[in-house]
């Protein structure tokens, strides 16, 4: 009886370990998933943020154009000086997604006198 006995020790002593190992597996499993849940949310978190601070560079962009170009327009004329810092906002403004406003804004500045200041 004492050879089964053995027998029957080294099984469960095996299957004993291999249930630990699995466990082992399991929590390690369970670890990693929190962590790609945490990682996948924080992502998720980043990508608003672009957003918004896209849509808030359009927005500053936008009030920039409007009314440096306003005081253009009312004053009739542009330096190149001025039209080339202009340019600049207004190319940001496209890049960002801006809509057609910045571009009539823009636009009617281009058709103004351009003075040369000395």
């Amino acid at each position: 009886m004492s050879g089964l006995w053995q027998i029957a020790k080294f099984f469960k002593n095996y299957f004993d370990k291999k249930k630990k190992q699995n466990q082992e597996i399991v929590d390690s499993m369970t670890a990693i998933r929190r962590i790609v849940e945490d990682l996948e949310s924080k992502s998720r978190r980043t990508e608003q943020m672009e957003k918004i601070n896209s849509e808030a560079n359009i927005a500053i962009l936008h009030n920039k154009i409007y009314k440096t170009a306003r005081g253009y327009i009312e004053r009739g004329w542009v330096t190149v000086e001025e039209l080339n810092d202009l340019e600049c906002l207004h190319t940001s403004y496209k890049e960002y997604g801006g809509n057609g406003t910045g571009d009539r804004l823009y636009n009617s500045v281009l058709e103004l006198k351009i003075k040369e200041l000395h």
